[in-house]
């Protein structure tokens, strides 16, 4: 049983040291599920990318005229557009094998401030 002089509950102090150490914490969880949340758009971005390449060398690899080209591209993920996209493939006779030629396909964006690019080597056979 309590007496009348007794306190009971929390001081003022307490409250205010409670809702610091609550605040520090939201703020701390807010700043880790932006990072996240950034490097997850970064890598849907760089997938994206990724595709957009093969896709670009399969259509040339498929197409009767197989020649170097530079291309414009848009990249957008969650409403958010990529700067700078383009795509440039250099066709080369590959050295040392006949009837072969060699396919580098490049893509380049811009994005959140940051430049990015991606390379992709293959060999074709041009004997028909």
């Amino acid at each position: 049983m309590n007496k009348v002089g007794d306190k009971i509950g929390f001081s003022l102090i307490e409250i205010l040291v409670a809702i610091v150490v609550l605040t520090i914490s939201l703020v701390a969880v807010m700043k880790i599920t932006s990072v996240v949340l950034k490097n997850s758009v970064k890598n849907e971005v760089r997938i994206k990318a990724v595709e957009t390449l093969r896709n670009n060398i399969n259509s040339l690899i498929s197409s009767d005229n197989m020649s170097s080209q530079i291309l414009k591209c848009k990249l957008e993920i969650r409403n958010f557009y990529v700067d700078n996209c383009s795509i440039s493939d250099n066709v080369t006779p590959a050295e040392g094998v006949p009837n072969t030629k060699k396919l580098e396909g490049t893509i380049k964006w811009r994005f959140m401030g940051q430049n990015f690019s991606y390379t992709i080597t293959t060999f074709v056979s041009t004997s028909k």
